[in-house]
């Protein structure tokens, strides 16, 4: 990892044990970068930290980049949480969302996901 990535990362202040995952220096380094933490069950919660970069002009993290989280924490729970997909490039083939409220300026957002059948 680079050092850049690394103190991207620190500079959100995250929760403690999160971590940048490891490909975060292309599309989502300048959109992050995205940290992941290993819960003691062996699922993974995916966070990141709303930057000014991420919002719209009311400072709300806008809904693309929300949904870009939401396309990234999908197919890397599966890649982190099954064997056999560790090593597969995976890609979410359909993704519907439907906002309630967006999240604001500094605010922390996590993702969780789980595998129901592979």
């Amino acid at each position: 990892m680079t050092d850049s990535l690394m103190q991207r990362a620190a500079a959100q202040n995250p929760p403690p044990d999160f971590r940048p995952i490891e490909f975060t220096d292309g599309f989502l380094g300048k959109n992050g970068p995205v940290l992941a933490r290993r819960e003691a069950d062996g699922s993974v919660v995916f966070g990141c930290r709303v930057l000014e970069d991420h919002c719209n002009p009311m400072q709300v993290a806008h809904g693309g980049w929300v949904a870009t989280l939401f396309d990234v924490v999908l197919p890397l729970t599966a890649r982190f949480t099954v064997d056999a997909l560790a090593e597969n490039f995976l890609l979410t083939v359909n993704l519907s969302i439907d906002y309630l409220a967006g999240p604001k300026l500094g605010d922390w957002i996590e993702g969780r996901a789980r595998v129901l059948r592979t």
